[in-house]
């Protein structure tokens, strides 16, 4: 499905999207996320490979929005949702982070991560992540401001 279900667009596909997926010439689409669920999708609509215009559309929302896409996993983009992660695992992950970046004195990766979290968050000791860069002497990271 991922080398030829998609038609002369198969590859292009492929790169865009990452999911393998079939569509057929009455607007039809079957699109297989490994693991989790496969859609079926349907609108007459059909561009110039003879694949569903709003299908692949879709697709490709679908992959802006979740981190479904093949090489997503290689990038761990966390502004994408992962449905297949547990909130509680998503939160750790991403505070785990943020403390590793202050505890290593890391001051670029700490605005990063920063960006997408809270900085005033607590682990499970009531610790921020201003907390773990003083214990680990980054004296360098106390005048960040904490609005």
């Amino acid at each position: 499905m991922n080398s030829c279900g998609m038609s002369d667009y198969a590859g292009r596909f492929a790169f865009e999207v990452g999911l393998p997926a079939k569509s057929g010439i009455s607007g039809g689409m079957l699109i297989v996320i490994p693991n989790v669920m496969g859609i079926c999708t349907w609108s007459p609509l059909l561009d110039d490979h003879s694949n569903s215009v709003r299908g692949v559309n879709f697709c490709k929302k679908l992959v802006e929005e979740f981190n479904f896409h093949y090489y997503d996993s290689l990038i761990q983009n966390i502004e994408k949702t992962d449905p297949r992660l547990s909130a509680e695992y998503v939160y750790g992950l991403k505070y785990s982070r943020i403390f590793t970046a202050a505890a290593s004195g890391d001051l670029s990766a700490l605005k990063r991560y920063c960006q997408c979290g809270d900085i005033k968050a607590a682990d499970y000791d009531q610790r921020t992540a201003l907390h773990v860069a003083a214990a680990e002497g980054m004296s360098l990271l106390l005048p960040i401001p904490v609005l």
